[in-house]
């Protein structure tokens, strides 16, 4: 189970997508999108409380919600 990369690696086998086409996103760093980014996914933060990020933590997108999501791929 997360973070442990064979959660990400089989999503990658069952689509046939590569790392690089897929964007992970959650509003957790340690156990989400930290070992995501770290196979080469890109990542969305929803950071709906305001959080200001750890030393280490960063993501691609940094979004206050789900709309916000949608409006970037519309």
């Amino acid at each position: 189970y997360k973070p442990a990369p064979r959660h990400f690696q089989e999503v990658l086998r069952r689509t046939g997508f590569r790392a690089d086409e897929v964007m992970h996103v959650s509003s957790v760093f340690a156990s989400d999108l930290a070992p995501a980014a770290s196979l080469g996914f890109r990542t969305a933060f929803i950071n709906r409380g305001g959080a200001v990020a750890q030393p280490g933590e960063a993501a691609d997108v940094v979004l206050p919600d789900l709309r916000s999501l949608a409006d970037l791929f519309a």
